[in-house]
């Protein structure tokens, strides 16, 4: 569970995560709230945030987005990296359904920046764009990027390439997980 949460690549150390999760745990307590799995290891990863002194963090929300306790935080930019038909018993049936779950995280003002290849999708996105306030930023309209192939077998980087309005640029970005 501890990979769910690392401080400039690395993982926290046993004993500091576990006494976070305590933490969390008697203050919920305390207040006679019961939190998930995900609400848990969220303010956990909040906390530790918090006392580490990062300048910035990148979250994930769990399934959805609308509802996920990531929600809480205002961020400087969002991601929506595609839209599938995953957990339907829970968000809805439908793409549609899960698309608007997903897009309800876009925050007025901010980029929201999107990989959506479904040309409904992305004329729904940049409707919920015009009615939300959020920047959209849409992949094969503002930007393309590409995979080049396997860079880095020490460190689990592809090599990335990204083409927008400021010219074109590679980059690593370090996998955490093995691909699957």
């Amino acid at each position: 569970v501890r990979e769910r949460i690392t401080l400039s690549g690395d993982l926290l150390p046993s004993a500091v995560f576990s006494d976070l999760v305590r933490e969390v745990f008697a203050l919920s307590s305390s207040l006679s709230v019961e939190l998930t799995f995900f609400e848990l290891l969220t303010v956990v990863a909040f906390l530790a945030f918090s006392r580490s002194g990062c300048n910035a963090v990148i979250l994930e929300a769990g399934m959805g987005g609308r509802w996920d306790a990531t929600t809480v935080c205002d961020p400087s930019v969002t991601l929506l990296t595609g839209v599938s038909l995953d957990h339907e018993e829970i968000l809805g049936p439908g793409i549609e359904r899960i698309f608007e779950e997903k897009v309800a995280v876009g925050r007025p003002g901010r980029p929201f920046v999107a990989t959506l290849h479904d040309p409904t999708l992305r004329r729904a996105f940049l409707e919920r764009a015009r009615t939300t306030g959020f920047l959209p930023v849409l992949s094969g309209r503002d930007f393309s990027s590409r995979w080049e192939g396997l860079e880095s077998v020490e460190t689990g980087s592809r090599l990335l390439h990204y083409r927008g309005r400021w010219g074109e640029r590679g980059f690593s970005p370090t996998l955490t997980a093995t691909y699957q």
